[in-house]
């Protein structure tokens, strides 16, 4: 009952198969890639070697926020530190007062880069696996970015987007970086004239679908 493949999708055993390829393919087409990459991610916090690194220091960090919140109500003083803390470990976790939370090329292009930052570090340690899941999660981070760049004017930051892509499917990780490292400034520069622009992203959506095809 523990299988995740009782109820639910369930991918059927081929000729030659074992059980754990039916696990494998039951959640490749039952999840969608959103999902595959944070049980990736969760996985990888969670695990033996990573354990101290990630999960320790959140568990440490959930209980000083507790100790904090246990008692009398934080004055504004304690809670804007505790906001100052959270937004300096990542800018886009914890927004000012009154901000928009809009999605912005700056926040994907971070994403993109803890991934593959982490991918290399599973990479000194041996841990193969973890890398190859981490890389495919900077993968579909850097298409989320690609099918924002659309038109024929962006082709070449999209052009450059799908090189370094490419350089991840082959994990070519200091291939990626050298690319990735001139594409940064790029991606951002171009962002008011892609879909990142909340009038174009509007617009776009707006726009009719074309007729189906006879």
């Amino acid at each position: 009952r523990f299988d995740g493949i009782r109820y639910g999708r369930r991918a059927t055993l081929e000729a030659g198969e074992e059980l754990f390829d039916v696990y494998a393919r039951s959640r490749a087409e039952g999840l969608g890639p959103e999902v595959q990459r944070r049980i990736m991610l969760g996985a990888y916090v969670l695990s033996a070697g990573y354990y101290d690194a990630y999960y320790k220091r959140a568990l440490q960090v959930r209980r000083l926020i507790t100790q904090e919140f246990d008692g009398p109500e934080p004055s504004p003083a304690v809670l804007a530190g505790l906001a100052a803390y959270v937004r300096a470990l990542s800018p886009e976790a914890c927004p000012s007062a009154g901000a928009a939370e809009a999605v912005v090329v700056t926040g994907a292009i971070s994403d993109v880069a803890r991934a593959v930052a982490a991918a290399e570090r599973a990479r000194t340690l041996g841990d193969r696996p973890t890398e190859a899941a981490l890389i495919l999660s900077a993968r579909s981070q850097m298409q989320q970015i690609d099918e924002r760049f659309a038109g024929f004017e962006l082709s070449p930051v999209r052009a450059a987007l799908r090189a370094a892509d490419a350089r991840l499917a082959g994990h070519d990780l200091a291939g990626w970086r050298r690319i990735w490292d001139r594409l940064t400034p790029r991606l951002i520069a171009q962002a008011p004239r892609s879909l990142y622009d909340p009038a174009r992203l509007a617009k776009a959506t707006q726009a009719p679908l074309p007729p189906p095809a006879p």
